[in-house]
């Protein structure tokens, strides 16, 4: 199989699949008594081209998949899904479901926590691939044992390198993490950023001995690093664990694993309740950014979804942190009397899908 390369353009588009991925069952384990958060529903991708996605990131990567790999996968279309994320009536979409290894204990398919990409047509939609620095920008960080082995398989598949020179490099381990990390960083199909990364010694998880991988993390680039870990402190609440790193610094092979300019950076984590997913926030400065804020049909953006006890209560806190529902109805949007959810922006436009199950 071949991959886009770098820069090029993708075949069409896509959009959260709520009618789909509703019924399935959000997983994790247990979160702490007294969260507003129980749950880790999915992280999301939207995709120019769904088979393309599902052949990087299930037959390259090794990411599970919902269904049989062969089935047909049709597009549909749905009044409510489309008001939802602020869709034309005409926008049609179709989805995968790829369960992530070590995510979550969770075993059964059905239950992981899982990869979830949407594809859409009929609609306008953009394809934009960011500087790795501007605020917005997130990534996906794949845990695995052997990074040399799936690194050689993806480039045989010929799948683009973003890593200035092509070859891991020696960087600090994630917040929370110990021991020493190498890592690489490829672009999937859509040109959206994904680090491969290998800690040794390896951390612990609960992915079948087989499986390559051993979990997810995800990050974001921000613009003001204080103001964005207060924000998910508050918007997720109080029992949210968090680390934040020693300050400024700088670091050759950190600048190098992304392939941008030498700058000074500083990190914080939270670990996102019940589930081994750990949301990594990046600021940057001493280095020329751009905003970056897609609209929700663009490809080759990543959003993460959790599930929320009281969708009022969050609608309460989005009022107070100055962000609003991206729906066209301006609030929540409810599927069926059981099912109520919200899609919203973080500070820096990184979107944010709330679930509430009744």
């Amino acid at each position: 199989m071949t991959f886009f390369k770098r820069g090029a353009a993708a075949l069409s588009v896509t959009v959260l699949s709520v009618s789909a991925a509703l019924a399935q069952t959000p997983a994790g384990s247990i979160a702490p008594a007294g969260t507003d958060v129980p749950a880790v529903w999915h992280l999301g991708r939207v995709t120019g081209d769904l088979e393309r996605i599902i052949a990087f990131y299930h037959d390259l990567l090794g990411l599970g998949l919902r269904g049989a790999r062969n089935q047909p996968r049709l597009f549909a279309s749905n009044k409510i899904n489309n008001e939802f994320v602020n869709a034309p009536p005409q926008a049609e979409y179709r989805a995968a479901f790829l369960p992530i290894p070590g995510a979550s204990a969770a075993t059964e398919p059905q239950s992981q926590i899982y990869l979830e990409a949407f594809e859409y047509r009929n609609i306008d939609r953009r394809q934009i691939i960011p500087a790795l620095v501007n605020p917005g920008v997130s990534s996906l960080r794949l845990l695995v044992r052997d990074l040399d082995k799936v690194l050689e398989a993806a480039k045989t598949a010929g799948v683009a390198i973003i890593t200035a020179g092509g070859v891991p490099v020696a960087v600090p381990a994630p917040a929370g993490l110990a021991g020493t990390a190498r890592a690489i960083m490829i672009r999937d199909p859509d040109g959206y950023p994904v680090e491969l990364m290998q800690v040794t010694p390896a951390p612990p998880s609960v992915a079948p001995e087989a499986s390559n991988v051993l979990g997810a993390q995800m990050s974001v680039v921000v613009s003001d690093l204080a103001a964005s870990l207060n924000f998910y402190r508050r918007f997720i609440g109080s029992d949210l664990q968090t680390w934040e790193g020693d300050g400024w610094r700088k670091n050759e092979a950190f600048s190098q694993l992304r392939s941008i300019p030498d700058a000074e950076y500083r990190t914080a984590a939270a670990l996102l309740p019940g589930s081994a997913i750990r949301l990594e926030l990046i600021q940057f400065r001493g280095v020329e950014q751009t905003p970056y804020r897609p609209v929700f049909q663009d490809i080759g953006f990543g959003h993460v979804a959790v599930v929320f006890k009281d969708i009022e209560l969050t609608l309460s806190r989005m009022k107070q942190l100055g962000v609003r529902s991206i729906a066209q109805s301006g609030t929540w949007t409810e599927f069926n009397p059981k099912l109520r959810a919200i899609y919203t922006r973080d500070l820096d436009g990184f979107f944010i899908e709330v679930i509430e199950r009744r």
